[in-house]
């Protein structure tokens, strides 16, 4: 790109352009460092910007249009999937912003709402345990309303041992560090955190607050488990968790 004509670069990525199945989606994490180091080796120290960014594909560039998908599948280059709206979406998209922390500017994650989005609405496709429920909200929600409110706070370095299975990204809070994990796998995990001295406080989205994560914007807000000493925590399937300086 002509840079020295740019005020700023952006682009988005897509997960299910060559595999749909559950371990594609989240090994595609693995490939961003590599799309930021191509990125900024052509534009130049140019202000870099990524998204709007979601699991299902915005556009199909190899053909006229996206894939349909009315069984709710796993399908490539389709632009309705329904991990979008489950726990795998939330520990994703953590994982998303985990890996671009420190390089882009900023991060753009998918929509409002709609099949890139994050707040529940009716559609014209189905949305099975949402449609006739009382849900108003996807378990990302809470991960890119938190992280949200977050805007502007230091990043703090956060590194994990093994960042294919957990994910990890952190940033500076009013009373210490705040830690975000998610388990990008369908396995239960423990983690060992280290860095935190004293007292934290931990919330989590997963399977044990399932339903509360559909019907509760607010979930993360309240409800928070207080440790004296903070060492191993366990993280469910597709678990997301804050960790926060108590």
């Amino acid at each position: 790109p002509p840079a020295e004509l740019l005020d700023f670069v952006t682009h988005t990525t897509c997960p299910i352009v060559h595999a749909a199945d559950d371990i594609s989606v989240m090994e595609t994490l693995e490939a961003l460092p590599y799309v930021i180091n191509s990125a900024k080796a052509i534009t130049k120290g140019k202000p870099y910007h990524i998204g709007p960014t979601s699991i299902p594909a915005r556009d199909n560039p190899y053909g006229a249009g996206v894939a349909a998908n009315p069984g709710n599948g796993r399908v490539c280059l389709t632009d309705m999937d329904p991990r979008q709206r489950g726990l795998f979406g939330a520990a994703w998209t953590l994982g998303y912003v985990a890996a671009l922390a420190g390089s882009a500017a900023s991060v753009a994650i998918g929509s409002v709402i709609g099949p890139q989005g994050m707040i529940y609405r009716k559609a014209d496709y189905a949305q099975p345990g949402f449609d006739g429920g009382k849900a108003e909200v996807y378990p990302l929600y809470h991960v890119v309303a938190g992280l949200a409110g977050a805007s502007g706070a230091k990043r703090v370095a956060a590194t994990s041992a093994d960042p294919s299975t957990i994910a990890a990204v952190a940033h500076r809070g009013k009373d210490g560090p705040v830690l975000w994990l998610a388990n990008l796998t369908s396995e239960p995990k423990k983690a060992k955190v280290e860095g935190f001295k004293g007292a934290a406080s931990i919330q989590a989205v997963d399977l044990s607050n399932y339903g509360k994560a559909l019907t509760d914007p607010k979930l993360l807000s309240k409800g928070a488990k207080t440790v004296k000493k903070l060492g191993t925590v366990e993280l469910g399937p597709y678990a997301v968790i804050r960790i926060a300086a108590a």
